[in-house]
């Protein structure tokens, strides 16, 4: 049981909010695997009239590398959390190259792992990794295993749960820490924290936005699961004056 009540249904828009927005599941559908999701054309666009209408007071939060959200969201250019909060690039502000800061070992016992499992696809991240099993629904056990064996010969790695995929990630990282964070710059600081995901992963971000007196969204309860009504909504921002 959650220690934050549900939003049932998405509040008016205003210029007073922070908006801290997932990707997949929620600004995208979820597609059969991590390179194969469809960007709507219009998704950068409706991103960047946010960023001017809310005076740079949003960001992506989302657990892929700051690589693909670069890469899908071109040309917007705002406030981007990868990996949980492990990478955070702020709008306006050049990327930094990322190095790999997981063991070197893993890489063959992944390797095999996915030849032995047909279907199931492996995603290197800067800190961690991510093994998706939606192309392999029966392996789902054998990737539980193998990521707690992965962690257990890493230091300072933990396993969660994601939508048909285990991750490794940094302990202690999660998308709380970074709403927490980023609510201490100026542009975000003294809004109201609006936090909108779909997956157990956005969890520690809706307990601190709700931590702050904002407002929790679960795709599920207050979009009835549909990404393109998260969509509508934040078009619905445009009503708002811009700010210069």
């Amino acid at each position: 049981m959650t220690a934050w009540k549900m939003h049932e249904r998405p509040p008016e828009p205003s210029r007073d909010f922070a908006l801290f927005l997932d990707f997949d599941g929620t600004l995208v559908d979820i597609a059969p695997s991590p390179d194969r999701v469809v960007v709507p054309p219009d998704l950068p666009g409706i991103l960047l009239d946010l960023r001017r209408r809310l005076a740079d007071a949003v960001a992506i939060v989302s657990g892929r590398p700051s690589r693909d959200l670069e890469r899908f969201l071109r040309p917007a250019d705002i406030t981007m959390v990868a990996e949980h909060g492990a990478v955070i690039h702020r709008a306006g502000m050049a990327p930094s190259p990322q190095a790999i800061n997981w063991p070197a070992d893993w890489q063959r016992s992944l390797e095999h792992f996915a030849r032995c499992w047909p279907g199931v696809e492996i995603e290197e991240k800067s800190f961690g990794v991510s093994i998706h099993f939606r192309g392999a629904p029966q392996a789902a056990q054998a990737v539980h295993d193998m990521s707690l064996a992965l962690a257990k010969s890493g230091e300072g790695f933990e396993v969660i749960p994601a939508k048909m995929a285990f991750e490794l990630r940094r302990a202690g990282v999660n998308k709380g820490t970074a709403v927490r964070n980023l609510m201490r710059l100026p542009e975000f600081k003294n809004r109201v924290p609006v936090f909108i995901g779909d997956d157990v992963t956005d969890h520690d971000g809706f307990s601190v936005v709700a931590e702050m007196g904002g407002i929790p969204l679960d795709v599920a309860d207050a979009f009835d699961n549909k990404t393109e009504l998260v969509r509508d909504w934040l078009r619905s921002f445009a009503a708002l004056p811009s700010v210069n």
